[in-house]
């Protein structure tokens, strides 16, 4: 675990909340692991399918997925809409450094903004 984020009490005990909720000003804490890490240590078997809709912290997670994504090559559907920049970096990023992927864009939500970008590994 190398970074802590803060955590909504109202989460932990099943209550809804609407997406893109804060938890600047919570008193409760929890960790945040890579996957990569979570593989490693036997906590999951493998990765077929990655699904990011992480309010803009797609890019962060797919650094912590690098291993699992070259290991495994899983599909893939990542939000590009939270950060400008997401529609440029993260195909770029993915291209560099897992080539194996093809790409689809597809708007699949009945909100204007909502942009995914879909992989799957070519043969």
């Amino acid at each position: 675990v190398s970074n802590l984020g803060k955590f909504n009490p109202s989460v932990a005990q099943g209550k809804r909340v609407s997406p893109g909720f804060s938890v600047v000003n919570s008193k409760s804490e929890f960790p945040l692991v890579k996957l990569d890490d979570m593989y490693s240590h036997g906590q999951i078997p493998r990765v077929d399918f990655l699904k990011l809709d992480i309010e803009g912290s797609e890019m962060d997670a797919l650094i912590g997925a690098s291993k699992v994504i070259k290991e495994f090559r899983p599909r893939l559907a990542i939000s590009l809409y939270h950060k400008r920049e997401d529609i440029v970096d993260i195909p770029l990023f993915l291209r560099k450094e897992f080539g194996f992927y093809s790409f689809f864009l597809d708007h699949y939500s009945m909100h204007g903004e909502e942009l995914v970008l879909y992989c799957a590994p070519s043969v």
